[in-house]
């Protein structure tokens, strides 16, 4: 006959319950609703904190970092700029790049390709540079010696090669690349009007 160790008391049997009982059997489910609570914990934050930005203007400088500077464009540009996901507040985000290199060398046609980026800041010798090689046919002057530009990247047209597999055709995805240069045309009109305000 088996002597009964379980502690006595209300506790003892309790905690005698949870080592022998719920541990033993029940460990892995409990895991597997920690982990699944933490998964609906994390992805409901990120919904609730991601930032669709309406605008991402591009201050690109000779010299070190500049956080006074980005935080007066931010404010500048927020004024001026349209609300272009529809959810009643513009927000704009300003993504600075500064070269603490070789003065007369200026490297941003990284960003010149991605035609996400339409609004550039620029100081003088960037805009020099880039300006001669026809990067930004519209361009206002700012205060500070800053000129706010506008550049009109092509977009990456979709192609058969790469949706055809999911069932599209040719017609839909010359329909699709259309519909996508029309939208980046019309948002490129909007920065352009938008720095015009700047004047």
């Amino acid at each position: 006959m088996e002597e009964n160790t379980a502690p006595e008391g209300r506790w003892g049997e309790k905690l005698h319950w949870l080592e022998n009982v719920f541990w033993y059997h029940y460990k892995w489910y409990y895991f597997a609703a920690v982990f699944l609570a933490v998964f609906v914990i994390a992805s409901v934050v990120s919904l609730l904190t991601r930032v669709n930005w309406d605008w991402t203007v591009r201050y690109v400088h000779a010299g070190a970092s500049d956080p006074a500077a980005v935080s007066a464009l931010k404010k500048q540009f927020t004024a001026l700029c349209t609300d272009e996901s529809g959810n009643g507040r513009v927000q704009v985000r300003v993504l600075e790049s500064c070269d603490v290199g070789d003065p007369g060398r200026r490297d941003i046609l990284g960003l010149l390709l991605d035609s996400e980026n339409i609004i550039y800041v620029l100081d003088g010798e960037s805009f020099a540079l880039y300006d001669s090689l026809g990067y930004f046919p519209v361009s206002v002057p700012m205060e500070g010696g800053l000129i706010a530009c506008v550049h009109s990247a092509d977009v990456t047209p979709f192609t058969i090669e790469e949706y055809g597999g999911y069932g599209y055709t040719q017609e839909q995805i010359d329909e699709s690349n259309a519909w996508m240069a029309e939208q980046h045309e019309l948002k490129v009109q909007t920065a352009e009007g938008i720095i015009r305000k700047l004047n």
